[in-house]
């Protein structure tokens, strides 16, 4: 299995690297970027050097110095050759950001946020017979939709869903900061 995660502050990608230090059976991982490239130098360089955050249509990825990309090093020890192993990073820019959007749009009729669209072009670049590549998408294009409809020409009419979402009841457990407090509510499901 193949990870591919879109990146920002590598907070979902950290998080699978540690299942995999768990023992769950993963062995590749894709990190998607947009221009905010730290990563990717990191991969092409051995240096990690973080930069200041570029702004893009992905924007929520607008990260230029990942502070959990310090947390995947250490899981390593900080050995090169070794993250390599596992982690591979790639990036792209607004205008091949677009044109994923447009061409997943025009070929399945399937709206993808600008996020999922990083993850989507590196996840066909990078994918080979020999892994089943998962992508993690965590943005939804709704949240997107002016953004999308001007970068891409693609009309996005989010007011539907909205109205619905806000028919549904809001829902929320207060516990006190306490260890024991957590285990009661999560043995009792009532998250």
């Amino acid at each position: 299995i193949q990870f591919v995660v879109p990146s920002g502050n590598f907070g979902n990608l950290t998080a699978g690297l540690f299942a995999r230090e768990m023992g769950l059976p993963f062995d590749s991982f894709v990190a998607a970027t947009n221009m905010n490239d730290a990563a990717v130098r990191y991969i092409n360089s051995a240096a990690y050097e973080p930069g200041q955050s570029i702004p893009t249509l992905s924007n929520a990825m607008d990260v230029g110095a990942p502070s959990n990309f310090v947390r995947v090093l250490e899981i390593f020890g900080h050995e090169y050759e070794l993250v390599r192993d596992v982690l591979s990073a790639h990036s792209l820019t607004d205008g091949e950001t677009v044109a994923t959007m447009q061409r997943v749009w025009e070929t399945y009729n399937y709206l993808i946020d600008p996020h999922t669209a990083v993850g989507w072009e590196i996840a066909d670049r990078v994918g080979t017979a020999d892994k089943t590549q998962v992508l993690i998408a965590t943005a939804s294009p709704i949240k997107f939709a002016a953004e999308i409809t001007d970068a891409s020409g693609i009309a996005v009419d989010n007011t539907a869903e909205i109205a619905h979402l806000q028919t549904r009841p809001q829902r929320k457990t207060s516990i006190p900061n306490e260890y024991d407090a957590l285990i009661d509510v999560l043995n009792s499901r009532q998250i």
